[in-house]
């Protein structure tokens, strides 16, 4: 049952992105990012630790993507050995957010980002923009994630539509940087889904700000000058994030 599933559901899909590969392609994409190591196996079917290793690594990063921080059950992970490949997995779905500008290519987008975190009704409203055809996948990797997540049991398609299914909240993932750790990436990504979720974590960062001075809010902004300077909340955001990336011990 589990095989017709899969292959039901790559049968629809392939019907919306023949404008950018063959079902050999898919295929092929399918038996690269579908091995994964024993211990993330085991994670995935007992639920308790959802999302995958991806690639070649020197060590498996296996203490840290089993560390039970607070929000780990309804939490995504993905942990990709190398860039291009997390770049690529999302890349869509952080122009139909504004995460970036459209005027950032997919080549510089790929050789730059290190994190991502996104919510999963974030994640819904992107694939229903490219269900009803506002949207097209712009690699084969954004694809490949989708499935990822139907596979999860996070995601699925209601009356041609898709909603999620309520067991997973959140999906973030991570590679390692020249001058940024998994670790502090990871941990980076992890205080965004807390942001979300502790009302009592943004509350204490939101009044620190309120509290600053003119000056030293006006060196924040010059901090963050990448992100969009009126969206405020976003940059609080990002600042208490920042704060704490390199002091969280997950227990």
């Amino acid at each position: 049952m589990k095989k017709f599933s899969s292959y039901f559901f790559i049968c629809c899909l392939i019907s919306i992105i023949l404008c950018i590969s063959s079902e050999a392609e898919i295929q092929g994409l399918w038996e690269k990012y579908s091995l994964l190591p024993n211990e993330t196996e085991k994670a995935t079917v007992s639920h308790q630790y959802p999302g995958r290793i991806i690639g070649e690594w020197p060590e498996k990063p296996g203490r840290l993507y089993f560390a039970n921080w607070p929000y780990r059950g309804k939490t995504y992970e993905i942990f990709f050995s190398h860039k291009r490949e997390l770049g690529r997995g999302i890349y869509g779905i952080a122009l139909f957010t504004r995460d970036i500008d459209r005027a950032i290519t997919l080549q510089k987008f790929e050789k730059g980002a290190q994190g991502f975190h996104y919510s999963i009704s974030q994640v819904v409203d992107w694939a229903n923009a490219v269900l009803q055809s506002k949207l097209k996948f712009n690699t084969n990797e954004e694809f490949v994630l989708l499935y990822w997540l139907v596979e999860e049991k996070a995601i699925t398609l209601v009356g041609g539509k898709w909603e999620p299914t309520g067991r997973i909240k959140h999906i973030l993932g991570v590679t390692p940087g020249r001058k940024r750790s998994l670790k502090v990436n990871l941990n980076h990504e992890r205080l965004h889904v807390i942001w979300d979720e502790d009302p009592a974590f943004r509350e204490k960062y939101t009044d620190k700000w309120n509290k600053l001075t003119k000056v030293k809010r006006e060196g924040i902004l010059k901090d963050f000058k990448n992100y969009d300077q009126t969206n405020i909340n976003q940059i609080i955001e990002e600042w208490a994030v920042r704060q704490n990336e390199s002091d969280v011990s997950w227990k």
